[in-house]
């Protein structure tokens, strides 16, 4: 990646996505969506978060790609969290709402907005305690 920051990483997203694309003879396609045109891009931010990261989740291998670049990998789960945490105040899961929550990581761990990702996401996935039993037990509004 040219640059640093996340809008770096989104530049290269895009850039990776559209190389794809291209060479496949593809505008567009729903497994490889463009951040320009405004996705989340959770596959690759995703992808990102497990290369840029190295802990007992994610394996990195990278190096050249800072933690504190990674633009948290935003499906309905982490959205729902994000938008409870106060973090993201829009109503749609894009790429919008992908910076607003990183932003809103990124104030409680600079150096790694992603830390949180895969345990917040177990909430919405896996049965025991919901999001919504999650937001509640907590008031994450003084972190804030």
């Amino acid at each position: 990646m040219r640059g640093k920051g996340r809008e770096a990483t989104l530049a290269a997203m895009d850039g990776f996505a559209s190389e794809i694309l291209a060479r496949g003879g593809l505008r567009q396609s729903h497994l490889l969506p463009l951040a320009s045109k405004g996705s989340a891009c959770k596959r690759l931010a995703l992808f990102i978060r497990w290369m840029a990261r190295t802990d007992d989740v994610d394996p990195g291998g990278w190096s050249r790609v800072s933690p504190r670049d990674i633009i948290v990998p935003l499906d309905t789960h982490m959205f729902r969290i994000s938008k409870g945490l106060g973090f993201v105040s829009r109503s749609s899961a894009n790429g919008a709402s992908a910076l607003e929550a990183t932003s809103g990581f990124a104030a409680l761990r600079p150096d790694d907005p992603a830390r949180y990702d895969f345990a917040l996401t177990r909430f919405g996935i896996r049965t025991g305690m919901s999001v919504d039993e999650l937001l509640a037990k907590f008031d994450f509004q003084e972190i804030t």
